[in-house]
């Protein structure tokens, strides 16, 4: 019963400040409307479709190593 007066008054202390914090957050618009995310998009699609490709293309290797192995 030692910790539980600890922690419960740990919880009635923390309890309103992080109600506090859940009304009320930063204001980040004037950061995140300089800044243009459509170049990152492209650059992170692309390197998406590169993965895929490449994964394709080792695959269709595999495929014919068996197909002329099996010959």
């Amino acid at each position: 019963m030692k910790l539980a007066k600890p922690v419960g008054a740990t919880a009635l202390i923390l309890a309103p400040t992080s109600a506090m914090a859940a009304v009320t957050g930063p204001d980040f618009t004037a950061l995140t409307s300089a800044v243009d995310f459509g170049t990152t998009q492209t650059a992170i699609l692309s390197v998406g479709a590169l993965a895929v490709g490449l994964a394709l293309v080792v695959l269709g290797i595999r495929k014919i190593m068996r197909v002329i192995r099996g010959a």
